[in-house]
């Protein structure tokens, strides 16, 4: 059997798989630091035989190995993939966590008609993979795809499309208040929609995908801003690119989990 991590900021979770099928489910709401994921592989390999550890870490990875997290900087500086597997005896690979849901996607048979994936993140923080005929595209460095640190508006991408746009607020209550009508939350949602679709249109002016699909949190209210995010998105991208271009939220249970266990 093989286990899939999603590792974050704000909470770990663990997925077991035999074969395609999910297996056993592990959720805590503490920061994936080395104590919560060692203690929760200990837990996990004390309940079923373990033979492949996979996981999705909020980082650029590179063969293993993390240089910063800025949300849990102890692992600054670590192979993890080899930590883990000299910690434990069990093979282990580490990805990115949004190139881990975009694989998922990628290998979903409900996109099989897809040769470019692009899956999109939207939590605390932004995320995106890019999955090329099901094969993950890394760059030289595992930073392909890091679109939060792209200069916007004084600030970065992630600044107007991550938590943070939200100031003190959860999106979920802003979204809720949104769709109750409320007009300073209607604003809101309508100003996160347009950074979303100007967001967009880098993506597909850059790959020009076939498949944008959202993960994450945010992308539950998929309903509440697809309308004006498309609207931003047609302004900048051309009419043939658009024409096959879906974009859609993500209907996957556990993707990030299900990708990191397919490394």
């Amino acid at each position: 059997m093989k286990v899939g991590f999603d590792c974050g900021g704000t909470k770990t979770e663990a997925c077991v798989f035999k074969g395609s099928d999910l297996v056993d489910h592990f959720f805590v709401a503490k920061p994936s630091t080395k104590t919560t994921v060692f203690s929760m592989i200990r837990q996990i390999t004390r309940k079923h035989k373990i033979d492949f550890i996979g996981i999705g870490f909020p980082a650029p990875v590179n063969n293993g190995k993390v240089t910063i997290v800025n949300n849990i900087p102890e692992w600054n500086n670590t192979n993890i993939a080899k930590t883990i597997t000299d910690k434990f005896g069990i093979m282990c690979k580490v990805e990115n966590d949004a190139n881990c849901f975009a694989l998922a996607e990628a290998k979903n048979p409900d996109n099989k008609e897809y040769n470019t994936v692009v899956g999109v993140t939207l939590g605390t923080g932004l995320g995106v993979g890019i999955v090329r005929r099901k094969r993950i595209i890394t760059g030289s460095t595992g930073a392909a795809g890091e679109l939060c640190k792209i200069p916007y508006e004084g600030k970065t991408l992630e600044a107007f499309i991550g938590k943070k746009f939200f100031k003190n607020r959860e999106a979920i209550d802003v979204f809720r208040n949104a769709a109750l009508g409320k007009k300073s939350d209607i604003k809101k949602v309508e100003e996160y929609s347009m950074h979303l679709g100007k967001m967009l249109s880098i993506i597909v002016l850059t790959l020009e995908p076939r498949l944008i699909v959202f993960g994450g949190s945010i992308s539950r209210s998929f309903s509440l801003f697809e309308k004006e995010m498309r609207i931003e998105l047609e302004k900048y991208i051309y009419p043939q690119s658009l024409k096959k271009l879906t974009i859609k939220e993500s209907k996957l249970t556990h993707a990030a989990c299900r990708g990191a266990a397919s490394l």
